[in-house]
């Protein structure tokens, strides 16, 4: 157990964050990393941790990590995961690298982008709107022409929406459209709704802020949406434009003691973005949730609160946290 000195809330939170960095489960260590952005002092040795994982998807989190953070220093680690035997790691690889400063040649990322598989494809989007090259505009029209073989459609749906994606941040602002119209998408394909939600967030979308008030606030039994699905659209609207804890609070009081710790770890994960004593009281609770998952995110809350970072993107969308 790596000590943090007892005291504070913070200083729990990143006691958390740092155990679950040993945690047995990938996901737990990367979403420790994504959540220990805004404190780079501590993240940066978590994510040289995080270079050496044995799962592909903790060595991805961990050059996003990079990336997010501007960690320039930890380039010659990171220079030798362009030799990964994951495309997706080699593909965050160019992009913290390039962020850096680096000359680093990113053709491998045409090939990435035709690639059947998904994981690939959509990470190499991603890396390839975060670069911000508008030539890279027809590479991705072209690869979302290609096929991807037996794909399943709804999984090759949300590939395509990655791409959509990647082309607004490029320039082409009339790709918003897809990506809003996804948010209807039936419940039933919940995660391309989830990726739109996560997208116009990250796009700075203000259009779309009618659209999620709905997704949160619409009644009936065939308009409620789930409350995965709710609870995502208000962690979006409070990123987007935040007026007040009130709406959000009733919805974290609503969740907070849901059966499901996945929901309860979403709450948390919302309350990292309204700024309240009764929101911090909340986190507080959470911060000892039965659930090692809740409490990460609790914690991730609490440090992106103390440390008045509410930005950044997140990388879970893409990747995709599997086998080595």
């Amino acid at each position: 157990m790596v000590e943090v000195p007892p005291g504070t809330t913070r200083e729990l939170a990143l006691q958390i964050l740092l155990d679950s960095m040993r945690s047995e489960w990938p996901q737990m260590r990367a979403n420790a990393l994504e959540a220990l952005i805004p404190d780079p002092k501590r993240l940066r040795g978590e994510v040289v941790a995080g270079f050496l994982d044995e799962n592909r998807g903790v060595r991805f989190v961990a050059l996003m990590a990079m990336y997010e953070a501007g960690l320039c220093e930890l380039q010659p680690m990171a220079r030798e995961l362009l030799e990964d035997p994951s495309d997706s790691v080699r593909a965050a690889a160019i992009l913290a690298l390039r962020r850096c400063g680096a000359t680093i040649d990113p053709t491998p990322l045409a090939v990435m982008a035709t690639s059947d598989d998904p994981e690939v494809r959509a990470n190499a989007f991603m890396v390839l709107g975060l670069l911000g090259n508008p030539s890279a505009d027809q590479l991705i029209r072209d690869a979302l022409g290609h096929s991807m073989g037996l794909v399943n459609p709804n999984r090759a749906r949300i590939v395509e929406l990655q791409g959509a994606t990647a082309l607004v941040r490029l320039g082409d602002a009339g790709e918003i459209q897809p990506i809003r119209a996804a948010l209807f998408t039936p419940s039933e394909q919940g995660e391309l709704v989830l990726l739109a939600i996560q997208s116009l967030s990250e796009l700075r979308d203000e259009g779309a802020k009618g659209m999620l008030v709905r997704l949160v606030e619409a009644e009936g039994e065939q308009s409620r949406r789930p409350p995965e699905i709710r609870l995502a659209a208000a962690t979006a609207l409070a990123r987007l434009s935040y007026q007040g804890a009130g709406p959000y609070l009733r919805l974290a009081l609503e969740f907070r003691t849901d059966p499901d710790p996945a929901i309860r770890a979403q709450v948390a994960a919302m309350l990292g973005y309204v700024p309240s004593e009764r929101g911090e009281v909340l986190l507080t609770d959470l911060l000892e949730d039965p659930s090692g998952a809740v409490r990460l995110a609790a914690a991730g809350s609490v440090l992106r609160l103390t440390a008045g970072g509410l930005g950044g993107a997140s990388v879970e969308a893409a990747a995709m946290v599997g086998g080595p």
